[in-house]
């Protein structure tokens, strides 16, 4: 997992794509945190994003 953060904040800003029904939709995230070996990313927007 350490690897994989390094890489993202590495190439700031990076991007999450996601689907909303049948439409995709890709949203922009500048910051990440890396805590008990999962990734927790976050962003600026009020927009929902919710990720499965």
């Amino acid at each position: 997992m350490k690897e994989v953060a390094a890489f993202l904040q590495h190439c700031k800003p990076f991007y999450l794509a996601t689907m909303d029904g049948d439409k995709p939709q890709v949203r922009p995230f500048g910051a990440l945190c890396e805590f008990e070996d999962k990734l927790y990313l976050s962003r600026r927007t009020k927009k929902p994003c919710i990720v499965r």
